[in-house]
């Protein structure tokens, strides 16, 4: 591999690093002007006019058999988490919700156990653990001997899960099928299902829109197309060029990006909160281990 090629890698990697590093922060902004469900059917639906083409030209890369599957990976890898996350920052700053997105190959591990039949060795198990202790240090918030449990941390919680299953799916069920026609068809259908809600709901959307500034629709534009459509290039570009262990390291970087964003926000984030991030990166990289 020259160098120009590893320039060109490490440029596309930092900017999936970034544009998924700053999905948070892009939420938390769309939140400004309008309501969790408004801000995840803007996401959804910003996303058709670019990859309608692509659905329709790869559609039938996808056998009919496997068309069922390929609709629900895109329920519950982008349709239901992009509400669970709007959901979520309500009440978790973008940092925290950063951090927390950084379970997908924890749960990867125990639904692929579990559901799928994976085998998880020892050190797995410790990673498991470890886990799952620094996940409870930010969904269990602590005011000196006073504690509770914030309960919209368990949204992006959800949120994950559902990455999790849909990773192992595509392994399990999917691993013959194209993984770019897989990403625009699933997508695609997502962008549908949420289309009525924007369009039996297109008043309140255009009010919303008025009494506030360009800029909240702004982030969930840029949210929509480059969170979703040109990530899922950039991503499969990488697999291409590498393979998938390095395109999988961005998991550790998404968390110091959506830190670094909400710090320069202004947003309060707790030092336990810091320290379980870096116990789930810990864990993510004991779950890499064979």
């Amino acid at each position: 591999m020259n160098l120009l090629i590893k320039w060109k890698i490490l440029l596309l990697f930092s900017m999936l690093c970034l544009i998924w590093g700053s999905s948070f922060l892009l939420i938390k902004i769309g939140l400004e002007a309008y309501n969790p469900l408004q801000v995840a059917v803007i996401r959804l639906c910003s996303t058709l006019p670019i990859v309608t083409p692509f659905a329709f030209k790869l559609l039938g890369r996808i056998p009919k058999s496997s068309l069922g599957i390929v609709v629900l990976v895109g329920l519950i890898s982008t349709l239901i988490p992009s509400f669970l996350f709007a959901l979520a920052q309500v009440h978790v700053n973008s940092a925290t919700a950063g951090i927390l997105n950084a379970t997908v190959p924890i749960f990867t591990l125990v639904v692929g156990y579990f559901f799928f039949k994976q085998r998880v060795n020892r050190t797995q198990i410790l990673a498991i653990i470890i886990g799952l202790f620094a996940v409870g240090i930010v969904v269990v918030q602590g005011n000196g001997t006073d504690f509770s449990l914030n309960y919209f941390t368990l949204f992006i919680l959800l949120a994950t899960l559902g990455y999790s299953f849909n990773i192992n799916t595509i392994k399990t069920k999917l691993e013959d099928i194209d993984a770019f026609a897989i990403a625009m068809v699933s997508v695609f259908f997502s962008g549908l299902l949420a289309l009525p809600l924007l369009i039996f709901d297109w008043s309140e959307f255009v009010k919303a829109t008025e009494s506030g500034s360009i800029t909240p629709l702004g982030s969930l534009l840029i949210l929509g197309i480059l969170g979703t459509v040109i990530a899922q290039y950039l991503q499969n570009a990488i697999i291409k060029s590498t393979d998938i262990a390095f395109a999988s390291s961005v998991t550790y970087v998404i968390p110091i990006v959506a830190v670094f964003w909400g710090v320069l926000d202004g947003e309060n984030i707790n030092v336990s909160t810091i320290i379980a991030g870096f116990g789930i990166l810990l864990c993510v990289y004991l779950t890499r281990l064979k």
